[in-house]
C-alpha cells in the first residue's frame, strides 16, 4: 500500500467515524427530546373556551278557557251556520305565587258571542320561585234543546292537539273550538278519523285563527253520520287551545252538553282518573227508548296507523269492595273503536289502558233520571218517563310529577281523584287554598277519592307520579276533566361565547 493510498483509507475512516457520531448525537438529541416532553409542560396556546350561565328570563304563563255553550243558528233556526253563544261560563283560578287576571279573547267568528277568556300570570320577580297557574270553567244551561251541566279545565295552547269525543250522528251536534292566544296568526290543520277511518274532505287545512281570536267549527260540517270522531288538531306560528263541545237531542228530549279538551297523545299507557258511573239501572230501562243507544258506558280507541293492535282495559273501582276487572281485546288501528265498559255498577271508576302501539283514548258516561222505578218499568216492559239526562267525556290524564295545582270549577258535589299507577304508595300532602291542610296516602295501584269544595283551589305536592282529575255529579248534570302539569320552567342555560 501506498503512502497516498493509506491517507486516503484513513481519511474515509474518519469521515464514516464522523457521520456515525452525529447520528448517534442526533439520536441522543431526539431521546432528550421526547424524554423533556414528558418532564416539561406543553405550551399553552390561548385560555380555552370562555363561559357565562344564563338564566332565561322568566315567560308570562297563560291558560285559555273554553268558554260559553254555543249553537248553530239563533233560537228561531236562522243563520245555522253561525255559532252563536248560551249564557257564560264561570271561572275559578289560582296561582301559587302572584294573582291571576282574566281577560276576554276575540269571538272572531261572531261579534255578538260571549267571548272565551283566557288567565294570565306575570312572571315573578327576580330571584323569587315562579308561580303554577291553574283554572277551570263549569256552565249549567237550560235553554230549549240545550240543557245540562259541563266543567273543563283552562288549558295550556300547543301546536299539537289529540281530542276523544263526540258525535254527529242524528241529534247530536259537536263543535271544534280553536283559540289562539298568541300575538301571532295561527295556521291550523285538522285530521279528522271515524269509525270508517280517516276523514279527508277539503277545508281541513289552512285554517286561519286571528291573533287573541277564536275559530268555531262545526264537525258535521267536514263530515255529517260519524258516529265516533276522534280529532288531531296541528299548528303552526301561533299555538292554539282546541276543545270539543257535544249536545244531544233524543227526538224532542235535551241529553245533555259537554265541554271537554285534550287527551294525552298516543301512548302505549292511558290513565283515565274518574270516569262515574251514575243511574246504570235507569241506562238499563232505557235501552228500548230510541235515541238513548249512547247513553250506556263506552270507552272510545283509536290507534294510529294500520295493522292490528292488542290492548288491555283495566278498570278499578274506588270502592275497593268492589272487584277490580281486566279485559284483553284486539283493535284496528286507523279506524276509531268504541267499545262497551259493560254493565259496570254505580260509582267511580279508574280506566287504564295498555296497548300494542300508541292509542288515544277517552270514556263517556251518562246520568239519567226518571219517575219511579227503573225495575218497574223493566218488568213491566213499559218506557220509563225520563225527568233529567247529561253526559260527560272523561279524557285521559297526564302524568304529575311531584307538584300540581287544582282549580275546582263551581258545580254540584266536586270530587277530587287521585291515581297511583305505580308500585308503591304515594304520600300527598293538600294545601287548601281556605280550610285546612291535610296528607293522604294513595296506595299502589288504587285511586283516592277527596270531596272538594267548588270555586276553591289545591295545592298537591310531596309524592312522585300521580293522575288526577275533578268529577261532578247531581241530578241531570255530570261532568269531569283533568288536572295538567304546571309549566316546565326554563332552567340555567350555559354558554360558551369565546374559544382560544
Amino acid at each position: 500500500m501506498t503512502d497516498t493510498q493509506h491517507r486516503t483509507g484513513v481519511r474515509r475512516f474518519a469521515v464514516a467515524g464522523a457521520r456515525g457520531v452525529l447520528g448517534l448525537f442526533g439520536i441522543g438529541v431526539a431521546i432528550v427530546s421526547i424524554a423533556a416532553a414528558t418532564w416539561l409542560p406543553l405550551p399553552v396556546l390561548g385560555t380555552g373556551p370562555s363561559s357565562m350561565v344564563v338564566a332565561p328570563v322568566a315567560s308570562t304563563q297563560q291558560r285559555i278557557c273554553a268558554g260559553p255553550i254555543l249553537r248553530l243558528g239563533d233560537e228561531s233556526g236562522q243563520d245555522a251556520t253561525t255559532a252563536i253563544s248560551v249564557g257564560a261560563a264561570t271561572v275559578t283560578s289560582a296561582a301559587t305565587t302572584g294573582t291571576p287576571r282574566l281577560e276576554d279573547m276575540d269571538p272572531t267568528d261572531n261579534e255578538s258571542n260571549t267571548p272565551s277568556q283566557r288567565l294570565i300570570l306575570d312572571p315573578a320577580p327576580t330571584g323569587s320561585t315562579p308561580g303554577i297557574l291553574a283554572g277551570s270553567q263549569s256552565q249549567y244551561v237550560d235553554d230549549n234543546e240545550y240543557v245540562g251541566f259541563a266543567a273543563s279545565e283552562c288549558a295550556k295552547a300547543s301546536s299539537d292537539t289529540w281530542l276523544v269525543g263526540g258525535s254527529t250522528v242524528t241529534g247530536r251536534t259537536t263543535l271544534l273550538a280553536l283559540n289562539n292566544p298568541s300575538k301571532v296568526s295561527s295556521t291550523v290543520s285538522v285530521e279528522l278519523f271515524s269509525e270508517s277511518g280517516a276523514v279527508d274532505v277539503s277545508g281541513m287545512s289552512g285554517i286561519i285563527v286571528p291573533p287573541g281570536g277564536q275559530r268555531i267549527l262545526s264537525l258535521a260540517g267536514f263530515a255529517p253520520g260519524m258516529a265516533s270522531p276522534v280529532v288531531h288538531v296541528v299548528s303552526t306560528g301561533g299555538q292554539v287551545a282546541a276543545s270539543l263541545q257535544q249536545s244531544i237531542i233524543r227526538t224532542l228530549t235535551p241529553g245533555g252538553v259537554d265541554v271537554f279538551g285534550a287527551s294525552t297523545g298516543p301512548a302505549t299507557l292511558n290513565v283515565i282518573p274518574g270516569v262515574v258511573v251514575s243511574s246504570p239501572e235507569s241506562i238499563d230501562a232505557t235501552g228500548g227508548i230510541d235515541g238513548y243507544g249512547d247513553a250506556a258506558p263506552t270507552l272510545r280507541v283509536f290507534v294510529p296507523g294500520s295493522g292490528t293492535t292488542s290492548l288491555s282495559v283495566s278498570a278499578i273501582a274506588e270502592d275497593e269492595s268492589v272487584e277490580p276487572s281486566t279485559s284483553t281485546l284486539s283493535v284496528d288501528a286507523g279506524v276509531v273503536t268504541d267499545i262497551p265498559l259493560g254493565s259496570f255498577p254505580a260509582g267511580t271508576w279508574t280506566l287504564t289502558v295498555t296497548s300494542e302501539k300508541p292509542a288515544v283514548v277517552a270514556a263517556r258516561t251518562s246520568t239519567v233520571t226518571i219517575a219511579g222505578s227503573p225495575q218497574a218499568s223493566i218488568d213491566a216492559g213499559t218506557d220509563p218517563d225520563v225527568t233529567a239526562t247529561d253526559f260527560a267525556w272523561f279524557v285521559s290524564a297526564l302524568e304529575l310529577d311531584g307538584t300540581a295545582l287544582v282549580s275546582v270549577a263551581e258545580g254540584p258535589n266536586p270530587v277530587l281523584h287521585l291515581a297511583n299507577t305505580g308500585a308503591s304508595d304515594a304520600q300527598v300532602t293538600i294545601d287548601a287554598s281556605r280550610g285546612a291542610d291535610t296528607t293522604v296516602t294513595v296506595p299502589a295501584g288504587r285511586t283516592v277519592a277527596l270531596p272538594v269544595v267548588g270555586a276553591l283551589s289545591y295545592t298537591l305536592g310531596g309524592f312522585t307520579s300521580l293522575r288526577a282529575s275533578v268529577s261532578y255529579q247531581g241530578d241531570g248534570r255530570l261532568a269531569g276533566y283533568v288536572v295538567s302539569p304546571p309549566e316546565r320552567l326554563s332552567q340555567p342555560v350555559t354558554v360558551y361565547y369565546q374559544f382560544g
